[in-house]
């Protein structure tokens, strides 16, 4: 939220559109940012000789861009991710062509494609720079004639034709947005005559209007919230709804009423009011706390306002959120087994994905749940359930658990041995383990979100290692969706948090090793791990914290291990990690 000075009247007073000479507006389709990148291929690719690339925006994905009907449109902008280290110049010649269609239906001949129905109209050819810096180029229209104002409704065909002058040793990447089988393209030394499709991976574009429309626009991009909350001891946690709202208009709007329903077992109304949000900013709007008194399902909208706002189809978000006994997700739905959109993980390697929670008051996690994807790839690879604190340190993971045929398209419990108790922020979710054999598996479903993508979402992280060492926090992943996981809890009382051991609490020595390893832990007794860096565990010892703890280390193969420790009572002390080496 930002406060600034306003000379224009109030937003909702200002509904007719008008026109302002000697300045471009721009319409991103879809509005905000995708959180992919691909190569160079899907933007004019200044490290070839030739490039021909031809896709499609459906009706729908344009009208993402929230461009008012009746525009003029005079650009189209190319936003690059990652720069080449040095420009590139050439000629660039761009088709357009509107259209209803739904999935990329011209030729993939570049002749037939050019001349095939719907007719496509060249709105430019002229040279380009490609610059060597990150951020959106825009291409002016340069060809006569132009596009007919857009309608609601329209899609749009584009094809571009790249010539290089001067290359550049490597194309800089560029930002896209995703729709399947929509994006075909050559490269080469000679210009192509037929065109590959590969995938859905399109330029993220924007489009511009010359002569600058003014216009009021505010808009409900997405609510990043939990889709399902325990009520543990018949008492839920305060739930605090937050709401991405943007203002995808051309001027500043201020006074913004954004109004909360609730609807369910336990209804709840609340209403903010933005002081003022900027042109083509984005703030998240979070409403005071309501306390589901009852379990069930729950309905949640935002919304806005319509009375001047010049284009109303993005006013208002829904969402639903399951109040359970005992189990915590983002994935949505009114029952955990909601299906999901799409299947994630770390293809050939191995990682870790988590969600991430608060507790205000201490906790009990019993088990990571994830809805497995029913792809038979999945089948026989090994899993693991972890939950890590604030700062990524492992305070406790299931057995490993291999992929059943019975797993696959339902939610699997990943049960801890002894719950962990947590308090503050902690992450719950999956490790997968690296193919034995080389290949590529997504074990967990996601649900997708709605378009517009906003990537200010961060309720999901990553860790892109299996071994969980507490080196590093889990990083944020912005384009996965909402993985489902999930955690089973149970209600604690009486307990403080975990309170740190001393750095000396775990004393091993010799090390390193090559036959016998003493081990002794002060003032906890419980159960000790050793791991693989790979993240598989190799030994599990018990031992109390009054005597020290002799194993035999001479079977294993040379190398570095870590230890971890598990106290008996479920509460985990992060003691420091200890790296032992196993000597020849």
């Amino acid at each position: 939220m930002r406060l600034l000075a306003f000379c224009y009247c109030i937003w909702w007073l200002c509904s007719p559109l008008q026109v302002v000479r000697a300045q471009t507006t721009y319409f991103p389709v879809p509005a905000a940012q995708p959180g992919t990148i691909a190569s160079g291929g899907r933007g004019p690719n200044g490290a070839v000789d030739f490039h021909r690339a031809a896709f499609l925006y459906t009706a729908a994905d344009v009208a993402l861009g929230n461009i008012p009907n009746g525009t003029v449109l005079t650009s189209i902008g190319f936003h690059i991710f990652t720069p080449a280290a040095s420009a590139a110049a050439g000629t660039l010649r761009v088709w357009m062509g509107a259209t209803p269609a739904t999935s990329f239906t011209r030729s993939a001949v570049w002749a037939d494609l050019l001349a095939a129905a719907p007719a496509l109209t060249k709105v430019y050819d002229g040279p380009l720079t490609i610059p060597a810096q990150a951020g959106f180029y825009d291409v002016t229209f340069n060809q006569p004639g132009g596009l007919a104002p857009y309608q609601t409704g329209t899609g749009y065909f584009i094809v571009y034709e790249w010539i290089a002058a001067t290359k550049s040793a490597v194309s800089a990447t560029y930002t896209v947005s995703v729709r399947p089988a929509t994006f075909y393209m050559g490269l080469g030394t000679t210009p192509p005559a037929v065109l590959t499709p590969t995938g859905g991976s399109r330029p993220w574009m924007r489009l511009g209007a010359g002569g600058g429309v003014v216009y009021p626009d505010p808009a409900v991009l997405a609510l990043p919230n939990l889709g399902r909350l325990p009520l543990l001891n018949g008492t839920a946690t305060p739930v605090v709804v937050q709401a991405v709202v943007a203002n995808h208009g051309t001027q500043v709007v201020r006074n913004i009423p954004v109004s909360l329903s609730v609807t369910g077992p336990t209804p709840f109304q609340a209403t903010l009011t933005l002081d003022s949000l900027r042109a083509h900013d984005t703030t998240t709007v979070s409403f005071p706390g309501f306390t589901p008194l009852q379990p069930g399902g729950y309905g949640i909208r935002v919304s806005l306002p319509t009375v001047g706002d010049s284009i109303t189809t993005n006013n208002e978000q829904a969402d639903s959120l399951l109040v359970t006994p005992a189990q915590i997700s983002y994935g949505r739905g009114t029952r955990f087994g909601t299906r999901p959109t799409s299947a994630i993980g770390f293809g050939a390697g191995s990682g870790t994905l988590l969600h991430r929670y608060e507790a205000h008051t201490p906790v009990a996690v019993a088990a990571a749940r994830v809805w497995l994807a029913p792809q038979t790839r999945n089948l026989g690879q090994t899993i693991f359930g972890v939950v890590l604190d604030s700062t990524g340190r492992l305070l406790g993971r299931s057995a490993d658990h291999v992929i059943a045929p019975v797993d696959l398209g339902e939610f699997t419990a990943l049960s801890l041995a002894v719950p962990v108790r947590v308090r503050g922020t902690y992450f719950v979710g999956v490790a997968q383990l690296a193919d034995p054999t080389g290949g590529a598996y997504y074990p967990v479903g996601a649900q997708v979100e709605p378009p517009p993508f906003v990537p200010t979402m961060a309720y999901y992280e990553a860790a892109g290692d299996s071994a969980l060492l507490g080196l590093r926090l889990p990083r944020e992943l912005r384009q996965l969706g909402r993985p489902l996981l999930g955690a089973d809890l149970t209600s604690v009382t009486g307990l403080d948090e975990p309170v740190a051991e001393p750095a000396d609490a775990l004393v091993v020595w010799p090390n390193p090793a090559n036959e016998m390893v003493n081990v002794q832990v002060r003032k906890a007794a419980g159960t000790l791990m050793l791991y693989q860096l790979t993240g598989q565990l190799v030994q599990t010892h018990h031992l109390s914290g009054q005597q020290p703890l002799l194993f035999n280390v001479a079977g294993l193969a040379p190398g570095a291990y870590y230890l971890r420790f598990v106290a008996t009572d479920g509460i985990y002390r992060p003691v420091e990690t200890k790296l032992l080496i196993v000597a020849p």
